[in-house]
């Protein structure tokens, strides 16, 4: 009897699965929107403030300029803070305008990173530096905060839409180098950013309010704690960079394998003998072998054809049992008997490996064809389904 019952699985074991290989971010090299080392042999003159100079300008007052020495082998570096703002200042803002429209320009993926450091007070005050990205119309987006502390750690925040503070829980250290980056997609509005590897922010709104989704400007802001007694710390930053590259293609979509004409059911057949009682059994992928009856079938010496309705799984195993003295059934997949036919949805221009194993433990992978996708379903027939079980994987490449 269980003999007879595991010989009698024929080829409707389907197993489905996606191999896909290369997808990472080579869908596009990056844009290069603007970068700058800020060396003197781009014109950046460290006798000068950075504002002013290659069109970097500023808004409020305070120290600004271009230093060296703060990071090895990177030649010069701009800074913000140090020099005290004119009374009744309270922030400095320095940017460089950039006035892009990502989304327009078909590149909504935008990538701001910069090397910085935070560099402590020596009179005993302690500010705050930031960086804020902000719309066309200087409409603050995003805004990460670096909180200086008395001591030697600091804490790093953010703010959405320049209001709603988070903190990240994330510490930084007085004078040690990060780099910091942030991706922004402006066609999804999202954004996330790490200091180092750390994560600061991930897949969080651009805005919550509905502001216009373009990029104006990233700033490099220091904000002044106490008005009376401004510190004479300063934020360092080199590798100043800002790029954009188009979103990825879509992936394709997932083979999957299904009898002809049926859609989610499937149809099966098996001859009988009269007056023996057949059991239809399948098994889904994960069930640990533990067939479930579908159905049973009184033989009356013809082709019994059984449908089942509930095959919505992306594989299902099917097998018949019968009493001791009938003949070994074999089962066929609706009217195909010895062939055997699936349909695979495809990409056009893709390309599609059928393979093919008698056994899964362990399984032994041969290429039985190579198609090429045309944007609809394809239907794929194995003439040479032959053997007590056939399993069958797609892959794409």
């Amino acid at each position: 009897m269980h003999s007879q019952c595991a010989s009698a699985v024929y080829r409707l074991a389907l197993l489905c699965f996606l191999c896909v290989g290369g997808l990472s971010s080579s869908f596009g090299t990056p844009t290069n929107i603007f970068s700058t080392q800020f060396e003197f042999a781009q014109g950046y003159n460290p006798n000068l403030n950075l504002a002013g100079q290659n069109g970097w300008t500023k808004f409020g007052s305070g120290g600004n300029g271009l230093t060296n020495g703060f990071f090895s082998g990177q030649g010069q570096q701009a800074y913000v803070g140090h020099f005290p703002p004119a009374s009744g200042d309270k922030a400095l803002f320095v940017w460089r305008p950039i006035n892009f429209s990502p989304v327009a320009a078909d590149l909504p993926l935008v990538q701001f990173s910069t090397l910085m450091s935070i560099v402590g007070s020596t009179n005993g005050e302690a500010d705050i530096f930031q960086w804020q990205v902000f719309n066309h119309q200087t409409q603050p987006l995003i805004v990460i905060d670096f909180d200086v502390s008395a001591t030697n750690m600091g804490n790093v925040g953010y703010f959405l839409d320049g209001t709603q503070y988070v903190d990240t829980g994330v510490k930084f250290g007085l004078g040690a180098t990060y780099m910091l980056t942030v991706t922004m997609n402006f066609a999804s509005n999202r954004w996330s950013a790490r200091l180092n590897s750390a994560l600061l922010a991930t897949n969080q709104p651009i805005t919550t309010t509905g502001k216009q989704l373009t990029l104006g400007d990233v700033d490099a802001v220091w904000e002044v704690y106490n008005t009376n007694a401004p510190g004479d710390n300063f934020m360092v930053f080199d590798d100043y960079t800002i790029t954009a590259e188009a979103l990825p293609p879509p992936p394709p979509p997932r083979p999957s394998l299904f009898a002809p004409r049926y859609g989610r059911s499937f149809n099966l057949k098996f001859p009988t003998q009269t007056n023996f009682v057949y059991t239809l059994e399948f098994l889904d992928p994960g069930q640990a072998w533990n067939w479930t009856a579908l159905t049973n079938v009184i033989g009356n010496g013809q082709i019994s054809v059984v449908r089942d309705y509930s095959a919505t799984n992306a594989a299902r195993y099917y097998r018949v049992r019968t009493g001791v003295g009938a003949i070994r059934p074999s089962v066929a997949v609706g009217g195909f008997g010895n062939r055997f036919s699936f349909a695979i949805p495809t990409q056009a221009g893709a390309t599609y490996s059928v393979e093919f194993t008698p056994q899964l433990h362990p399984p032994t992978w041969e290429l039985l064809h190579t198609l090429t996708g045309n944007g609809g379903i394809v239907t794929f027939v194995d003439d040479t389904a032959s053997g007590a079980a056939r399993f069958y994987r797609v892959r794409h490449e």
